[in-house]
């Protein structure tokens, strides 16, 4: 074969001839060693890189061609993802369908480039765009894996529909660089500056697609321009070496061609791929790095008692030296103290860089051997490809995730063993809980496609202040001290009431702009403490509250994969540690008077009750009615964005109202009136002011939220009473049930339903500002009765009729419409299941003791199964199902199959268990009970009361007293309620075999 032919110029230097200039003999010389300013950018379908040890292997390929970036075509990973491999950044985007994925396309960057990346799109599982900060002119690289020629020409014209217009939203002065398996053959023929005359083979259909393509972006394909032998311009070889082809290209923008040294294919590159790598040799320069960076803080090292004792000596040092200069202003105050803080963490606690990072689970010999496959890649004689298989077999099983998998499951077995259960349990989290979803680019508010950091801020902020904006607070919603009864100014904050606070304050809490975690705070001397408390005291008397406290770090969350607009996102609000520790004594002071106010049907965020009893109430509402035939007729209705359009002029005069001190209204007032949203988007920043709702991460705000629905829910009752009548001492009407904003109808006919719903659209709408989500708002018939389920009803909002459902999940609990938990138990089992194989390599795992693993499949595993089990009533069939259940996890646990034919009792004896499923779940049921039974509670009073009507004729189903009377032994419901009102005697009773 004849060597690719070469220009040689002065010394040894060699530079391969290029074309890029139409009618010159244009050449550039390529040192052998990049220089600064020569990067290194590839393409390459590696088939998959789902194989074990294939990741490490692409790695390594970098390393060794001296790779700055690199594009990756059928990764076959699902999902989205941007995570960081030893000094390599990988983000990828692949199938939504399914756990292995296919297709899939990547960008992999080393650590120079990856922390340039200013933005990324990850389109499909076909496209994916990323953006870096690069001089003269920031860099685009789109990442392409175009279908096969098997695809008919619809998709092939979807696909570069989807290119143009992704290439649309780059700015013209962009480098760009698009490149991947194109699957087209553009062939030898020179085609104005995009094709070169160093192409390979003839041109095909899809090859003329393409050249339209680049005509119509400007584009030139640099692996056509440089003369090398056909062997180097090659990028595919087909099954047996029969043929080859040129198909993977590497595009450029034409007035940036001259940015190209060198472009080719490098057969001797190897990943087990029928394809080769491309490379092209480019000018690109970094930009200085501004990033910011995060304060170098240990916090695990608290919890050694000599660093603690060392960093609260500092911070009481540190705060008698500001003590004697402290400032007059109540900011400067604060500031003073945080800086302090911070600074004697950085000195006690700062983290030790030097740590070993955890090493590549893969091993010397697998990496030996794939050096030693790569030699055999491009001999194509019988042996040598013979070898080769034989290399790529035993890489292939030497890579299994076994010993990977054991390392991690030792560790967690020792930090369990240790007790150290935060770690352990951090570290389930860490190799085996799910994946977060991550998104990149968002649509800007005329729906192009932004995805640079700067953009995606200001394009934050445009949409928060839309979102919070149209509201403004009164001037006189808040009267001054001067015009306030002595009696109703507040009382000072005590000493007490402030180390309450300060001990309530929850740790493992990312903290908030000021950057102070709770640990910091609630670990700081006595003089410390002395001088946060004063602050404190002094915000109180004073109204001033530090900008620190009204600022919340707002984190956007996509609630799927590729969201693309922000209405597809959740925000998630970080506050001020040090303002929680004010938030929490004026919460306490208030509480009690804003639960007064409410009713018993609100059971969310309220001392002793939860989504237990709200769902309890339902159920047992619905058992007494079809005990009597009786259908009840159901709306579950979905407020939008409750949360955030709370009017602060009616809240704060609510809060007067009921009795509220002036100075704890004026605290809350001023968190209110300068609350400013942050949105911070890599190292940019953009402050979006916030004029209505509650603030989210706050400790009031679920009060404040409940107090400002009450009054609406107290108008609609005034306007339309309906409900079910349930007859206890005395009649108690049942007309909703409540969590927060989750709120469930409960009535006796169709009428009185949509008459409640007109009535609470309306009055929602108009009064409260908030509005009914049509769309999200189901209907549901519940009746023993196959006829009454069977009934459609036209319940209307607004002309539009609701949807009927025949099930629906309330408060994470399905209500079906025949009233039963059978469906429920289903689903819990098979939640429980796929809990179970999320996390099966750690459960299954040898290398953890048994009895810690029992543990484990009990906290992560059975915590899913038996979640609102206190509120079923379960059959006999139902009841069989959880106990198989039960054996399904311990079998699972030691690898048993169901052909072994080994019997339960094996299994248990082999795992060092009892059957013990259904003592939890019984013990659970209990407990919760007792709880009600005790307090004169609506649960109480709906549990004790009766329906008017007669039973329906025949034995009937097993009720949800009946089956705890059954479990504690008692033949009466006064005999359970009095064992009940003793603690020790119905916890005897609870305990009992029968209730086993």
């Amino acid at each position: 074969m004849m060597n690719a032919s070469n220009v040689k110029f002065s010394g040894s230097k060699r530079a391969p001839q290029s074309d890029f200039r139409v009618g010159t003999a244009q050449e550039a010389i390529v040192s052998q060693v990049k220089s600064d300013g020569t990067k290194r950018i590839g393409t390459w379908n590696v088939r998959t890189l789902l194989k074990d040890g294939k990741i490490e292997n692409l790695k390594i390929e970098m390393e060794k061609m001296k790779l700055d970036i690199l594009g990756i075509s059928e990764m076959r990973w699902a999902s989205t993802g941007d995570f960081w491999t030893d000094e390599f950044r990988v983000i990828y985007s692949g199938s939504e369908e399914g756990p292995t994925g296919r297709n899939g396309v990547g960008i992999v960057l080393t650590k120079k480039m990856g922390l340039r990346v200013t933005g990324y799109v990850q389109h499909s599982d076909r496209i994916i765009l990323v953006k870096m900060d690069t001089k003269p002119n920031s860099t685009v690289i789109i990442q392409v894996y175009m279908p096969t020629t098997n695809a008919v020409d619809e998709e092939i014209e979807r696909m570069y529909e989807d290119l143009n217009n992704l290439i649309d939203q780059t700015k013209a002065e962009d480098n760009l660089i698009v490149m991947g398996d194109m699957n087209a053959t553009v062939g030898e023929e020179r085609e104005g500056t995009i094709v070169g005359q160093y192409g390979l083979g003839d041109r095909n259909e899809r090859g003329r697609r393409l050249i339209e393509f680049c005509a119509r972006n400007k584009l030139v394909i640099s692996n056509t321009h440089f003369k090398h032998h056909k062997r180097r311009r090659y990028t595919w070889k087909a099954p047996g070496d029969v043929r080859r082809a040129q198909i993977d290209y590497i595009m450029v923008r034409e007035r940036f061609k001259n940015q190209v040294k060198n472009s080719r294919s490098y057969p001797s590159a190897d990943i087990e791929s029928d394809h080769n790598l491309v490379i092209m040799h480019c000018e690109l320069k970094y930009k200085k790095l501004t990033k910011r960076k995060p304060k170098p803080i240990d916090m695990s090292m608290l919890k050694d008692p000599i660093k603690r004792r060392e960093y609260t000596r500092k911070t009481d040092s540190i705060a008698e030296t500001s003590n004697e200069n402290l400032s007059n202003t109540i900011e400067d105050q604060w500031t003073e103290m945080k800086k302090g803080i911070l600074d004697a963490a950085e000195t006690v606690l700062k983290k030790d860089n030097t740590i070993e990072r955890r090493k590549p689970w893969i091993s010397e010999e697998v990496l030996e051997l794939i050096h030693e496959r790569r030699k055999y890649k491009t001999i194509s004689d019988e042996e040598g490809q013979r070898t080769y298989r034989r290399l790529r077999n035993e890489i292939n099983r030497k890579c299994k995730r076994d010993k990977e998998l054991n390392d991690i499951c030792e560790e967690i077995n020792n930090e369990l063993n240790a007790d150290n259960l935060d770690k352990a349990y951090g570290m389930v989290k860490q190799f085996f809980g799910e994946a977060k979803k991550k998104s990149s680019g968002i649509q800007n508010e005329i729906g192009q496609l932004v995805y640079e950091e700067k953009e995606i801020a200001k394009r934050w902020k445009e949409y928060l202040e839309k979102l919070y904006g149209d509201s403004n607070m009164n001037e006189n919603t808040l009267e001054t001290e001067d015009q306030t009864d002595e009696n109703n100014k507040g009382e000072d904050i005590t000493i007490e009431e402030f180390v309450k606070a300060m001990s309530e304050m929850k740790s493992r809490k990312a903290p908030g702009l000021d950057e102070v975690p709770a640990e910091l705070l609630t670990n700081c001397g006595e003089k410390a403490k002395a001088m946060m408390y004063k602050i404190i005291t002094n915000i109180y008397e004073t109204g001033i509250v530090p900008s620190d406290f009204t600022k919340c770090l707002i984190i956007p969350i996509p609630k799927k994969a590729r969201a693309q607009t922000c209405d597809q996102y959740r925000t998630l609000s970080l506050t001020s540690h040090a303002s929680k520790i004010l938030t929490r004594i004026i919460l306490r002071r208030i509480e009690t008077l804003i639960d007064n106010s409410l009713t018993d049907d609100q059971f969310g965020f309220r001392r002793g009750i939860g989504t237990r009893e709200a769902i309890l109430t339902l159920r047992q509402v619905i058992e007494k009615r079809n005990r009597k035939g009786i259908a009840t007729f159901m709306s579950f209705v979905d407020l939008e964005k409750a949360f955030d359009n709370v009017n602060w002029d009616l809240m704060f005069e609510l809060l007067k109202r009921i009795g509220i001190s002036f100075r704890d209204r004026r605290i809350i007032h001023s968190l209110y009136k300068n609350e400013v949203g942050v949105i911070r988007c890599g190292d940019t920043e953009e402050e979006a002011v916030i004029k209505k709702g509650v603030r989210q991460g706050c400790s009031l705000s679920p009060y404040l939220f409940n107090l400002y629905v009450q009054e609406a829910i107290n108008k609609i009752r005034e306007e339309c009473q309906v409900g079910i009548d349930i007859e206890a001492e005395i009649t108690e009407k049942v007309d909703m049930l409540r969590f927060a904003d989750d709120i469930a109808i409960v009535t006796d006919n169709e009428n009185d339903l949509q008459n409640i719903l007109h009535t609470m659209n309306n009055l929602m709408k108009n009064q409260f500002n908030m509005k009914i989500n049509k769309k999200k708002t189901k209907i549901l018939i519940c009746s023993r009765m196959e006829e009454d389920r069977q009934r459609t009803l036209s319940i209307k909002l607004e002309d539009e009729i609701l949807q009927q459902v025949t099930e629906y999940k309330y408060l994470g609990s399905l209500i079906t419409n025949d009233g039963t938990s059978r469906k429920e138990i289903i689903s819990r089992i098979g939640q429980a299941k796929c809990a179970f194989n999320k996390k099966k390599e750690l459960f299954t795992s040898r290398s953890i003791d048994l009895n810690l693993r029992k543990r484990l499949i009990k906290t992560y595993v059975w915590s899913v199964a038996l979640y609102g089990s206190e509120t079923w009533t379960i059959a006999k069939a139902e009841q069989n199902r959880l106990m198989a259940f039960e054996m399904w996890c311990w079998r699972k646990m030691q690898k048993i199959s169901w052909i072994e034919h080994m019997t339960n009792e094996e299994v248990l004896r082999r795992a060092g268990e009892q059957r013990s499923f259904m003592k939890s779940l019984k013990k659970r049921r209990a407990k919760l009970i007792g709880h009600i039974l005790r307090h004169n509670s609506l649960l109480a009073r709906v549990i004790e009361g009766k329906i008017e009507g007669s039973n329906t004729q025949g034995r009937p189903p097993l009720g949800y007293l009946e089956q705890i009377m059954k479990d504690v032994n008692v033949p009466t419901y006064r005999e359970l309620k009095r064992k009940a009102g003793n603690r020790e005697e119905w916890r005897d009773a609870a305990n009992q075999p029968n209730g086993c």
